[in-house]
């Protein structure tokens, strides 16, 4: 809430990422609706939680900042990788030949 500078509706349950991907599942899979995505996928709201101020406020957006310049310096780097790991599994699968 603080890095999003709004109020963040929490999730009822700690398994909000999997309660996320069953609802992109039931979306794009089933062609659920938003609002059966809502009522039988996400559930209500468990609490809101407002943004913080102040020295706290402070120290999210100074820690945002780091985390954003971190990923644009590696960003170069993503598709070095994903073509190594490729290769390694060429590598790989010629091993098991």
């Amino acid at each position: 809430a603080t890095t999003l500078r709004t109020q963040v509706e929490r999730s009822p349950s700690a398994h909000a990422g999997l309660r996320g991907l069953a609802a992109l599942g039931a979306r794009y899979l089933l062609g659920a609706s938003r609002a059966d995505l809502g009522a039988r996928w996400v559930g209500a709201p468990e609490e809101t939680v407002v943004p913080r101020e102040g020295e706290i406020a402070a120290y999210a957006d100074e820690k945002y900042g780091i985390f954003s310049a971190l990923v644009e310096a590696v960003a170069p780097f993503w598709k070095p990788l994903c073509d190594l790991q490729t290769r390694a599994g060429q590598l790989m699968e010629a091993e098991t030949r």
